[in-house]
């Protein structure tokens, strides 16, 4: 930690990303921080506004040669913060190796590199359902898995070898017109998390660290910041957490998991629609206890209509939230209730009134029938895994 007078110095690795580019910005216009040197294979162009001249140095370099460059020694020494966005997609990596290469080989030298250099704080932007322990293929068609698993890997590299660690998992990246084409579909149906937060809340960290803030107790961010950000903190003169041997000697760190209770966007017209009918006629005014016996009309709808709907919502819940199936069900969300309560009415009305199941058109009975109950065998599945594997599986 250093004086809180004192400027401070930064090195950005992966500068010419989102958050990267975001966090050379937000570093380079704050008057709390002396100096911002970027290391990447090319340059940020064009430079973003300075708070004063010369605050900003730009190093290039073979990003192979990270751990040996002469030129990212000197960069590295001396500063108080690394900051590492470094990340690439399959598509732009051009195969599964060079993606791997760029998300985790070339995170594992930042941090040798630094540790080396003796710098005291790593900053690193991760994604939400990074785990390491994941099972992951190659093949192109398991990709999200092995996107995770490389995540995961990569924070296995930078945890315990710091003294102080922040790991930001924030979830679907809004990169304003830096967006990928999937991204900009996502994101009109899911929150997603602007990469001005996602810089402001690492930058914050460093610099409450810096002034001898970092504790238990902490707030990771401004709170206009944190609920966006599940995330992984590390503090100092903790219990030992086991990584792979990426290095020698490394101290142990103390891991924290601070709860998020993330942004869920709306999820509009999830009411089934008037012309999801059955085949089956019922009898006119059926009563309750027959409507809801096991072999009755109503519980399998009800069941197969909520599962269905919930399922969507439940799914984008945890993409924002990160919260597993199983946990939504525990400790529901009022969105989840609020659709629990509106489908089982909008369901039991005509059941009780005793109105006639039809087809229309392509919205056939049998066709819910099966759609609800595939989407319960989902749930089910679904938190089996979850529960197995101690993760959400959307991410």
């Amino acid at each position: 930690m250093v004086e809180a007078s004192k400027p401070l110095s930064a090195v950005v690795f992966g500068s010419t990303g989102a958050c990267g580019r975001e966090l050379v910005a937000q570093i380079a216009a704050s008057p709390k921080w002396a100096s911002v040197t970027t290391i990447g294979r090319r340059p940020l162009s064009p430079p973003p506004p300075e708070s004063s001249p010369g605050k900003l140095k730009q190093i290039t370099v073979n990003m192979d040669t990270l751990e040996s460059n002469p030129q990212v020694k000197s960069a590295l020494s001396g500063v108080d913060s690394v900051f590492c966005a470094l990340g690439t997609t399959r598509a732009v990596a051009g195969s599964a190796e060079a993606f791997k290469k760029v998300d985790y080989e070339y995170v594992l030298a930042a941090g040798r590199a630094a540790k080396k250099a003796g710098v005291p704080h790593f900053g690193l932007v991760s994604a939400q359902g990074a785990n390491a322990n994941l099972w992951a293929s190659d093949w192109k068609p398991f990709h999200g898995l092995l996107y995770a698993k490389t995540k995961g890997l990569a924070e296995e590299s930078i945890k315990g070898h710091f003294t102080s660690v922040t790991i930001m998992r924030p979830g679907l990246l809004d990169r304003g017109d830096l967006d990928r084409p999937l991204e900009k579909v996502w994101g009109k149906f899911m929150s997603s998390v602007p990469v001005s937060k996602v810089a402001a809340a690492l930058i914050a960290d460093a610099e409450n660290f810096a002034i001898g803030g970092a504790s238990d107790e902490k707030t990771l961010a401004p709170q206009n910041v944190r609920p966006f950000l599940p995330s992984i903190r590390q503090q100092r003169n903790g219990t030992v957490v086991t990584t792979k041997a990426a290095y020698d000697g490394a101290p142990g760190m103390r891991e924290i998991d601070p709860q998020s209770s993330g942004s869920v966007a709306q999820i509009s017209s999830l009411s089934p629609a008037s012309t999801s009918k059955s085949t089956t006629p019922v009898s006119y005014r059926v009563s309750l206890f027959d409507a809801m016996k096991f072999n009755g009309p109503g519980p399998e709808r009800i069941n197969g209509r909520l599962a269905m709907a919930m399922f969507a919502l439940a799914a984008q819940n945890e993409v924002s939230t990160g919260a597993t199936f199983y946990q939504q069900l525990t400790n529901p969300d009022w969105k989840l209730v609020i659709v629990a309560v509106v489908l089982t009415y909008a369901t039991m009305v005509p059941v009780l009134k005793g109105v006639k199941d039809e087809d229309f058109f392509m919205f056939s009975v049998k066709a819910e029938k099966w759609n609800g109950r595939l989407a319960m065998l989902a749930w089910v599945g679904l938190m089996y895994v979850e529960e197995f594997y101690a993760r959400a599986c959307f991410f």
